[in-house]
């Protein structure tokens, strides 16, 4: 199903939405007086992603609707941290990032993004097959 060759597209705002409605802006995590919470919270699910897809190589996508979800100081925080890990990231506060992965699409073997239905589950997909996934 996943080999070294695929190379992942995913729309974060799934993962952003998951971590801002479990952690509901709770300051669990201090570093350097600076609250951490919601990086590490979206670390978490991203990594939990990449084991359970065996990612090994891909984009996040960040647009303008995830800052509708949590705060801009949140996402500048976590661009800030993608980018020190040099996680690769495209973020666009001025774009949806639907319309952004739609522009990238055709450079990726999968593209992975929330469905939209009652379940929460995203979906993975491919040229040759549609996935849902519980994660």
């Amino acid at each position: 199903m996943v080999n070294s060759e695929n190379f992942f597209l995913i729309d974060a705002t799934f993962i952003i939405e998951r971590t801002h409605k479990t952690l509901f802006g709770t300051p669990l995590l201090m570093v350097q007086g600076r609250d951490r919470t919601f990086t590490f919270g979206f670390a978490r699910g991203f990594l939990r992603l990449r084991r359970r897809l065996e990612i090994r190589a891909g984009v996040l996508v960040i647009g303008k609707n995830s800052r509708l979800i949590t705060s801009d100081k949140n996402i500048e925080d976590l661009v800030e941290f993608l980018r020190t890990l040099d996680i690769r990231c495209v973020h666009d506060p001025q774009n949806d990032a639907l319309q952004i992965a739609g522009s990238m699409s055709s450079g990726f073997s999968h593209i992975v993004r929330e469905t939209g239905d009652c379940c929460n589950c995203p979906v993975i997909t491919s040229l040759s097959y549609s996935l849902r996934m519980k994660l």
